[in-house]
C-alpha cells in the first residue's frame, strides 16, 4: 500500500495524537497531551527518515508501480490472467494490487509496463538545482 499512500500524503501534514485524544485508546500515564503538526515535504519517504537518494529511488519505483496497478485495474483482470499477461504468479500479481511494490525493481517495472503496451522513455534534461531529480511522468 506504499505506492497508494505516497500518492495520497503528497502535500498533506502529519498529525502525531496522543493515546488520551484518541477514543477507545488505551490511557497511558507517559503519554502527553500534545498534538504535533509536521507538514509534508511533498515525499513521504524522505518524511519517515529515508535519505535524499533512497527516498528518490522509492518515489520512483512507487510511481512506476502504481501505474501498473492503475492499467492493472482499468483492465479488471483476475490476478491468474494478469499474471499470465505480465509472466508473473497470482501472488506477484497481488502484491501490486495490494499496494506492496517493494519486491519490484525499477528495471522489472519497466519491463511490465512494457507487457502492458507501454512504451517507457528515460529523458534526461538539464537540471535547474544542484543534484537533479528523477521522476515519472505518464502520458
Amino acid at each position: 500500500m506504499r505506492g497508494i499512500m505516497n500518492k495520497i500524503i503528497k502535500d498533506m501534514v502529519w498529525i502525531t495524537y496522543s493515546r488520551e485524544q484518541i477514543p477507545d485508546s488505551p490511557k497511558d500515564e507517559g503519554m502527553s497531551n500534545t498534538i504535533k503538526f509536521e507538514k509534508s515535504s511533498g515525499n513521504v519517504f524522505l518524511d519517515i527518515g529515508f535519505s535524499k537518494e533512497e527516498a528518490e529511488r522509492e518515489v520512483l519505483r512507487t510511481d512506476l508501480a502504481f501505474e501498473v496497478y492503475n492499467l492493472l485495474e482499468e483492465r479488471k483482470l483476475s490476478s491468474a490472467k494478469a499474471g499470465e499477461l505480465l509472466g508473473l504468479s497470482p501472488s506477484e500479481v497481488d502484491h501490486i494490487k495490494n499496494g506492496d511494490f517493494e519486491h519490484f525493481s525499477i528495471e522489472h517495472l519497466f519491463t511490465l509496463l512494457n507487457r502492458l503496451n507501454r512504451n517507457v522513455e528515460i529523458r534526461i534534461t538539464p537540471s535547474e538545482s544542484t543534484g537533479g531529480h528523477q521522476r515519472v511522468v505518464t502520458i
